[in-house]
């Protein structure tokens, strides 16, 4: 291509020289002499041999130009980044390959288009003011918006303007999408790392070995071990309830389904168990499990308790108090995994205490000691009455230790670690309630535990007392109102039989009067009438033995009156027939 362009331009040069030569051709001399033949040879020698040497001269800036503008062509239109050039209208005059294609369009369709055209609606304000910013003012003249891509998503861009003196600008332009990616990935893993680290839930990622890869604060607090040392262990190294062979299958699961949620239980560092409610997710591209754990064992301890004092309000009603209070030691030792309990109470002088009961196990197989009634004083006791003279729970994980420490009484359980709480009712102590031996040592987790059941079931033990001292009034109710019953039926005895009696005498005083009237006074009445009917024929008519007959009539009526009234105070019949015919006739 160069070759050919240099040899149009030497044949030009030709013809144009021929031209001038014949213009000149007057002034050669007609006859010049030999020497100035040769002189004018070798003038023309060493002219050729400039214009030859002027001609290789222009060959090479020729092919340099031409592999100036080729590397031009690569630097410009095929740079990895794009070059355009705007008039004093922001109007593209000129661009590059690399332009085009970061905006999705053909070179040829940008000349001529407003800058501002490809530019997101939203960041247009953004360019306007500093664009014009920058053309009064020698500020940094970078600035990165958004710019659209015909066919595709936006993209974010490097701009940095370079002003020309004639009023234009020549605009570098990247695609820094991925950088801001990565500034918004890493943006965003500091967040969810600032997120991860102060959350109150635990969070952990474990391979499908259940190795340690990252933990949280959160779950370093919750287990008791530093991120360093969790970071060398392993999943088994902290699970309460399965074996190595059981996490990797449950790993496995997890992987396979992508994820799940459930329930287990972790050994802290101190020995203590915790429940965990965990949420495990799989991430497949890193291939490990995503974990977020919450503690939840507070509230297991609150439902075990409230499950306890449900099992002890359904002992309570076919059960004495005696058997109560053991039920609630053998629950208190379940929750605790305790292997004594023991119940005192306190009277009311906050001085005397008395052994209500140990719980089955310690009965069974530990203490052999004196036990239910035995009474002493609370200066005698030994240092589990410290609940008492301080008013709060007290843990003596250490008990051989214990400078202070009494003797215990033959065939007492032996004592390694006890917890002691004790109850109050109106501001006053009313019982103790005791755990020992313990595994492990007692945490403020058993205190609380223990509190809140025996507040719990000191309700159930003031009904049941409740309950049983109903019973007892009810029965001495009973036996005074049996008493009262027995001396009412006695009287009443006694009153029917003086009723009897003044029922016999009433009878018999009938008797008597119903016999005089009918022996006596009605016999003497029925003499006298019988004389005075005598008297009465011996007279003569007329008005004296009509008086006579007159006092005859009115004594059968009196003697008939006393017939009548003798029968009703004593009818014969009541001693001549049967009790049957007798109250017939009397019904």
């Amino acid at each position: 291509m160069v070759t050919g362009v240099i040899s149009v331009k030497n044949g030009d040069l030709r013809q144009r020289a021929e031209e001038i030569a014949c213009k000149n051709k007057a002034s050669v001399l007609a006859s010049p002499s030999l020497e100035e033949i040769q002189r004018l040879y070798h003038e023309l020698q060493v002219h050729q041999v400039e214009l030859e040497m002027q001609n290789a001269e222009l060959r090479r800036t020729q092919h340099e130009l031409e592999s100036s503008r080729e590397r031009y062509f690569d630097l410009f239109q095929l740079a990895p980044v794009g070059y355009l050039t705007l008039n004093e209208y922001e109007v593209i005059i000129e661009t590059n390959l690399t332009v085009a294609t970061l905006l999705g369009v053909e070179r040829g369709t940008l000349l001529k288009k407003p800058f501002n055209s490809f530019i997101l609606p939203e960041f247009q304000d953004t360019w306007y003011l500093r664009h014009n910013k920058y053309s009064e003012s020698n500020d940094n003249r970078i600035m990165e918006i958004m710019m659209i891509r015909a066919g595709a998503f936006p993209f974010w861009a490097y701009l940095k303007e370079v002003p020309l003196d004639n009023g234009e600008c020549r605009l570098i332009l990247m695609d820094i999408s991925i950088r801001k990616h990565l500034e918004e990935t890493q943006k965003n893993e500091r967040m969810f790392d600032t997120i991860l680290q102060t959350t109150i839930e635990g969070f952990w990622v474990v391979d499908l070995q259940g190795r340690f890869q990252k933990v949280n604060d959160a779950y370093c607090k919750m287990i008791g071990y530093s991120r360093d040392e969790l970071l060398g262990m392993a999943i088994k190294d902290v699970e309460a309830l399965e074996n190595q062979t059981d996490i990797e299958q449950k790993c496995n699961d997890i992987a396979r389904n992508g994820n799940i949620h459930f329930q287990s239980r972790h050994r802290c560092k101190d020995g203590r168990i915790i429940d965990l409610d965990i949420s495990a997710n799989y991430l497949e591209n890193d291939n490990v499990l995503f974990t977020f754990l919450h503690d939840i064992t507070t509230r297991c301890q609150a439902e075990k308790v409230n499950q306890a004092r449900l099992r002890i309000n359904e002992y309570l009603f076919s059960h004495s108090l005696d058997e109560l209070l053991t039920k609630i030691l053998d629950e208190a030792e379940i929750l605790t995994d305790s292997q004594i309990g023991f119940f005192h109470f306190l009277d009311a002088d906050q001085v005397t205490l008395s052994l209500q009961t140990w719980s089955s196990r310690t009965l069974t197989t530990i203490c052999t000691a004196e036990g239910k009634g035995h009474q002493y004083p609370l200066e005698s006791a030994g240092i589990w009455c410290d609940c008492i003279r301080l008013k709060k729970p007290v843990i003596h994980n250490n008990y051989e230790m214990l400078p202070h420490r009494k003797g215990l009484p033959t065939g007492h359980a032996t004592i390694l670690r006890e917890l002691v709480v004790p109850i109050f009712r109106n501001n006053l102590i009313v019982a103790v309630l005791g755990v020992g031996n313990k595994y492990t040592d007692y945490t403020n987790q058993d205190t609380e535990t223990i509190v809140q059941l025996a507040n719990l079931t000191w309700d159930i033990v003031e009904r049941k007392q409740a309950e049983i001292a109903l019973m007892q009034a009810h029965e001495e109710l009973e036996s005074k109102v049996a008493e009262r019953t027995s001396a009412l039926a006695l009287t009443n005895e006694q009153m029917n039989k003086v009723s009897l009696e003044l029922v016999w005498a009433e009878e018999r005083e009938r008797e008597r009067i119903a016999g005089e009237l009918h022996d006596q006074v009605g016999q003497s009445l029925l003499l006298a009438k019988m004389k005075l009917d005598a008297l009465s024929d011996k007279i003569p008519s007329g008005p004296l033995r009509t008086h006579a007959e007159e006092a005859s009539s009115l004594l059968e009526n009196s003697i008939h009156d006393i017939r009548s009234l003798t029968f009703r105070m004593r009818p014969p019949i009541l001693d001549t027939a049967e009790i049957e015919t007798v109250l017939k006739w009397l019904c």
